[in-house]
Formats: structure tokens, sequence, C-alpha cells
């Protein structure tokens, strides 16, 4: 069943991209709070505030906070533009993840309605979606180690309709905070675990599989 490959790879994301420590430990090995002379306090307030954004709980991203000791709005109206699509993508995104997961209820139902042997029908879904999982991970680790920077662009010329995303380190604080780096970092290890998840699922569905094989029918 390929709606199980999209369930878990979206929750993954869920999980790193609003994970605090996450992002605690990302400002430490880039220096940020030296680097742009921002308190660590107004750092996790910034955080804070970007996750209730994308979550759909608070409705803007208006925050004050503390540069090199000024009082100033952390983001203008560029970088707020751009958050408003990141939004829109998440809630897609969220849509997604549970549409799949209901739709894969309903292929549950129907296998149960019409296959003589559910389980092994099950069993070959599931190795068979692992694989193709498998097979995407391999080809997206490549493309982050060979050249991360070509394939950020093209996600977001396919996924963004403007050039909103094209930000300025110089000026603007959220490309300062989430630097490339800092997107190249958090890819990695949700591809990893997404990867380490399916290959643990299709192992333990072929061994299942095994089994069933060897002990023959019921």
């Amino acid at each position: 069943m390929i709606v199980i490959p999209v369930v878990i790879l979206l929750s993954i994301l869920e999980v790193y991209v609003f994970c605090p420590e996450f992002y605690r430990q990302e400002f430490q090995k880039q220096n940020t709070v030296e680097k742009i002379g921002i308190q660590e306090s107004d750092l996790e307030r910034i955080v804070h505030k970007i996750f209730r954004y994308l979550k759909n709980k608070d409705a803007d991203l208006n925050i004050q906070v503390s540069i090199h000791g000024k009082q100033v709005e952390a983001f203008g109206d560029r970088e707020k533009r751009h958050m408003q699509d990141v939004k829109d993508l998440f809630q897609k995104g969220f849509f997604v993840r549970n549409a799949a997961a209901l739709i894969g209820v309903f292929l549950l139902f129907l296998l149960w309605r019409i296959s003589p042997d559910i389980r092994r029908d099950i069993l070959q879904s599931c190795i068979g979606a692992s694989f193709i999982a498998v097979l995407i991970v391999i080809l997206l680790i490549a493309a982050v180690y060979l050249d991360f920077y070509t394939y950020f662009v093209y996600f977001h010329e396919i996924f963004f309709s403007n050039d909103l995303w094209i930000l300025d380190p110089q000026r603007d604080l959220l490309i300062q905070l989430l630097p490339l780096t800092f997107f190249m970092n958090i890819t990695i290890r949700i591809i990893g675990w997404f990867g380490g998840v399916m290959s643990i699922f299709g192992f333990f569905s072929y061994w299942l599989w095994l089994r069933q094989r060897r002990a023959g029918p019921l």
C-alpha cells in the first residue's frame, strides 16, 4: 500500500519540523546568538511563534525581538508573505497525510471484503511499498550529497508560484535563522529516519510473508 510511506514520511517531517530541540541544536552549531546579536530567549519565542503559525493557531507572524539591544519587528513583509505560502503548503501536507491514512483504512476494508487471502495480500503490498520507498530514499540521499542547493531550488520552484522564498541573508532574519545548512541537516534526518523505518517495516513484512508461505494455507 503506497499510502503507508506517504503517512510515515509526512509524520516524520512533522515531528522534525516542530521539534524545538532540533532548532536549539542547529542554533548552537551556527552560533546564531553571537552572529545575529539576538538573545536566546527571543530565539525560543520566534520558534514557538513559527510553530503556532504553521499549525494555524496564530493568524500572523508579528513578534518583536531585541537585536543588538534594539527592539525590532522580527520579520519583514516579504518574509511574512513567504511564510504564508509555507503555511499553506503545510496545511496541504497535513491534509494529504490524513487523507492517505483514511484511504489506507478503506483499502484494508476493501481487501477484507474481496481478498481470498487478506494477510498475504497486505504483506505483499507492504513489501512492495517499502521497496519503492527505500529506492526513493537512495535517490534522495544521492541528490542531497551531490548538489543539495540545486534540488533545494527545484523544490521551491515546484511548490511555490513566486520568488518570495529568495531572501537577503544580510537583511532578512528568517534566512539568518534558517540558512541552507539548516535545511540540509533537517532533510538528512528526515530521509534517514524515513529510510530506517521503511526498511524495518519492509523486512518485518517480508519475514511474516515468508513464515506464512512456509506454513502454507491455513
